[in-house]
């Protein structure tokens, strides 16, 4: 069950894990804020649901370390794999926790390959972070995948060409040439 207790101008979010661990889940500016968290911690240790905060707190170089050990590919995949991640993914995002990537993380990201790299090869090194935080999430360290449907677009297509009203009016007259 977790507990809220009042430390300085802050609420802080208490629990005791299944290993007789207590932790910190969260802090709130408001009191009523720590309770609704407190609840809602409540219903996912209930639901089977809830994560624990500190294991979404490893580094992504850290996390890639352990995903590679038993993520099975081929050893053409896995050199692309490793080439991406070190090239890429593990120079710019590395540092960062888990739980610390966002959305903007991986965007920026996305607009930095797309100034080095064809549009095939950055979608390639999105679609391997991507996978990476896929398994922590199923590994129940993150909640949800950053990456997750973000989008490396081909480039700028040529709008498709129109016909002027006048084209469209010689189109017709043609056409009526004939049928006359």
């Amino acid at each position: 069950m977790a507990w809220v207790e009042q430390r300085a101008d802050l609420f802080r979010v208490r629990l005791r894990l299944p290993d007789g661990t207590v932790v910190t889940d969260s802090a709130h500016s408001t009191k009523p804020a720590a309770q609704i968290r407190a609840k809602e911690i409540d219903v996912e240790l209930a639901k089977d649901t809830f994560l624990d905060p500190r294991e979404g707190k490893i580094a992504l170089r850290e996390w890639v370390g352990i995903w590679q050990q038993t993520h099975q590919a081929g050893p053409t995949t896995w050199a692309a794999y490793r080439s991406h991640l070190r090239l890429h993914i593990l120079p710019r995002l590395g540092h960062l926790s888990l739980t610390a990537i966002r959305r903007q993380h991986v965007k920026a990201l996305v607009i930095d390959l797309k100034t080095k790299l064809s549009p095939r090869s950055a979608a390639d090194v999105v679609m391997v972070l991507s996978m990476v935080l896929r398994e922590a999430v199923e590994d129940r360290r993150i909640g949800f995948n950053p990456a997750r449907g973000v989008k490396v677009a081909a480039g700028h297509r040529p709008e498709r060409p129109h016909a002027t009203p006048a084209q469209v009016a010689e189109i017709a007259a043609r056409i009526r040439r004939r049928v006359d």
